[in-house]
């Protein structure tokens, strides 16, 4: 199954964004926080290069205002069961 990764500045603009695409998805893993949207950015490109090219879809979604940024990784689900307000995010080290 195919990697999603992702960049984003708050967990329920991950949330919406997922829902609004229509993404049905299993456990959601979190990186972070970065400083910018360089940092994040840089670590999806790490993560993108360890996983192997064109094997990823990526995503991006923040205000680029002053907050942090997180990296998220998850694979598509093909269950219809619904994500919204579940505790699925799993903390992870940073993988810089």
């Amino acid at each position: 199954m195919k990697v999603e990764l992702g960049i984003f500045q708050e967990q329920k603009r991950i949330d919406e964004y997922l829902e609004s695409k229509g993404i049905k998805h299993n456990d959601i893993v979190v990186a972070g926080p970065f400083a910018t949207h360089l940092q994040a950015s840089q670590w999806m490109d790490f993560m993108e290069e360890k996983l192997g090219k064109g094997k990823v879809k990526r995503h991006s979604i923040g205000l680029m205002n002053r907050q942090p940024w997180y990296g998220v990784a998850f694979e598509k689900s093909e269950a219809k069961r619904s994500t919204r307000g579940s505790k699925q995010s799993q903390p992870a080290a940073s993988a810089h």
